[in-house]
């Protein structure tokens, strides 16, 4: 997606992300357990294969079976979301371009303003 000149949005935003955990303790991993906030139904999530499907759906992320338990010092991704918009209410920003010619090329004032804290 790219920004117009009058701030609107031209194409397809795509936000994603993931949570991820580190186990540091390998005889705590099989112990590790999240609770969640209640999810955005603007996005989409993915859950790895190895945690609880049905403690997943009480906003719960667990392993389902302690031999898959997460591997020590290294990150393990739990689970992932995303999300594609093309309205302009999608950005957190709104932005507008100014530019003005003067005797040795153009002056560009770029206004930003923030119209979401979240």
């Amino acid at each position: 997606a790219s920004l117009q000149l009058e701030g609107s949005l031209n194409g397809e935003a795509t936000c994603t992300g993931q949570f991820q955990v580190t186990v540091l303790d390998v005889s705590k991993a099989g112990l590790a357990s999240f609770k969640l906030a209640s999810q955005s139904d603007e996005f989409k999530y993915t859950v790895h294969p190895n945690l609880n499907k049905a403690a997943y759906a009480s906003n719960i992320l667990e392993v389902r079976d302690a031999s898959k338990a997460y591997s020590a010092n290294a990150p393990a991704p739990l689970l992932k979301w995303r999300s594609n918009n093309s309205g302009e209410s999608f950005l957190p920003v709104t932005a507008s371009c100014w530019p003005t010619s003067t005797v040795d090329g153009t002056a560009i004032v770029l206004e930003l303003e923030l119209i979401d804290a979240n």
